[in-house]
């Protein structure tokens, strides 16, 4: 069974727990589970993308399976590398990216409104970092080097604070941080999300 198996395996069984969870929580409060799809993502060290399926309990204990990737420019490119950006992303560099699955928990804390919640989240992602690698100078038709790609698996530590909007019951949208500083990399920086599914119960 190859990794990409593995992680789909994994992510299945995770998403069962995670919805299970939901059933049972519930079936023991009058309040139901909050369940959905979060997406897009964010600049700064890095240029990053994530989708996730979130869970906001009726304790208000907020749960996260996820996938996020992390690139930019990779730093072992020698300085007098000249790319095609036909080949690569807009400025011709080849880049290092990070894939990560993470799995992630923390405390919603309400407010006055139910149309804004603040969520402080954390936990664990690993994946892996594919980069550039034995570079070799040749007078190439598109750039004057060619290399090798390297993947590796990559593992750390997900911090993920935000603010949340629930716009209405099935839509709304997030601002926050996010920041992954992994085994082989680390990213910093702000992130917006979209929110779909049941984010909120309706308003009186």
């Amino acid at each position: 069974m190859n990794k990409h198996m593995h992680f789909r395996t994994l992510y299945f069984t995770l998403y069962l727990l995670l919805t299970g969870a939901a059933s049972l929580a519930g079936q023991n409060t009058p309040h139901k589970s909050n369940i959905y799809l979060s997406a897009l993502g964010g600049v700064g060290t890095h240029t990053t993308g994530t989708i996730s399926l979130d869970l906001i309990t009726p304790n208000n204990v907020f749960f996260s399976l996820g996938y996020r990737t992390h690139a930019r420019n990779s730093p072992n490119v020698p300085s007098d590398y000249i790319g095609s950006a036909l080949l690569f992303d807009s400025d011709g560099i080849p880049d290092q990216q990070t894939q990560l699955l993470t799995l992630t928990g923390g405390k919603v804390i309400p407010t006055g409104s139910p149309r804004i919640r603040f969520i402080l989240a954390g936990g664990l992602g690993f994946g892996n970092i594919t980069r550039p690698v034995n570079f070799v100078k040749e007078n190439g038709l598109f750039n004057n080097y060619d290399y090798d790609k390297e993947t590796s698996p990559s593992f750390g530590l997900v911090l993920n604070p935000r603010v949340e909007f629930p716009l209405t019951r099935y839509a709304g949208l997030s601002v926050g941080a996010q920041s992954v500083l992994s085994s082989k990399d680390f990213s910093v920086g702000p992130e917006i999300l979209f929110h779909f599914g049941f984010l909120r119960e309706r308003t009186r």
